[in-house]
């Protein structure tokens, strides 16, 4: 077995792999590659055991085996299972337990993610996860900001709030339509937890002048990241979790709780 000093030493070493794997033939634990996870590893990697040494963490028997998401958004849903079911974690919906929704009255989107996150484990005693996340264009000062679900109003959807945005983008230039991602990701393990898991992740682009695509959600359709001819509602989920700015909070996250599962 190896200590969290052990796990502390051999992360600093950049040329070293940690990997950790729980064996029991009764309820087999799947292998979390830390080191693979920050380089970006998909999640079905996350099975394979094709590295030379592994190490074995009681503790991870204590690795929660359930989490409510604070959010209605079932593409949010989709695409954080993708990540957490191979670590054996089930994600559900708030609306499973009946949880209102509550004020985001940040300024940030950490902010947000925090009042969420507690709000939602304060209802369901259960371990929570909180994802905010939105579009920043600079041409339009940083909006929709936080307020990218509800950029077209309080009750706008997805369609109201890309029509917006392109209206709003009308007479910018090419150069002027740069814009970015930004994905902030708290996981608390009660409502008082003071020391919750905080992942961030930011995805460059620009916004495309028409919708591009079917696939996803919010503002995928008109969202191409850089070094890519194609949006984000362009690519497959595997391809999207790759590159967007959830797939990147969503690795480091992980990493956080493989590192310390022995603390959960």
């Amino acid at each position: 077995m190896i200590g969290r000093h052990h796990i502390s030493k051999l992360s600093r070493r950049g040329s070293r792999r940690l990997d950790v794997r729980v064996s029991s033939l009764r309820n087999p634990r799947p292998l979390c590659d830390r080191k693979g996870l920050q380089n970006g590893f998909k999640p079905k990697e996350l099975t394979s055991y094709k590295h030379n040494k592994f190490y074995t963490m009681k503790s991870f028997s204590s690795w929660p085996r359930k989490v409510v998401l604070a959010s209605g958004n079932a593409g949010k849903l989709r695409e954080i299972s993708s990540w957490l079911a191979p670590l054996g974690t089930e994600v559900l919906l708030q609306s499973t337990y009946e949880v209102p929704t509550v004020a985001e009255t940040g300024v940030s989107f950490l902010e947000n993610a925090l009042i969420k996150a507690r709000h939602c484990a304060r209802h369901t005693g259960l371990a929570s996860l909180a994802d905010d996340s939105g579009l920043c264009v600079s041409f339009l000062q940083r909006e929709p900001g936080v307020r990218s679900a509800r950029y077209a109003g309080p009750e706008a959807t997805d369609v109201q709030n890309v029509a917006k945005l392109l209206q709003a983008l009308e007479k910018a230039t090419p150069s002027h339509r740069a814009a970015y991602f930004w994905c902030s990701l708290v996981w608390v393990r009660e409502a008082g937890d003071p020391t919750p898991l905080v992942a961030e992740g930011q995805l460059r682009g620009h916004i495309t002048e028409v919708i591009q695509g079917s696939d996803g959600f919010g503002y995928d359709p008109v969202f191409c990241p850089v070094g890519f001819d194609k949006t984000l509602a362009q690519m497959s989920l595997s391809q999207k979790n790759q590159v967007s700015h959830r797939g990147m909070a969503l690795r480091k996250l992980c990493a956080q709780m493989c590192a310390l599962s022995e603390d959960m």
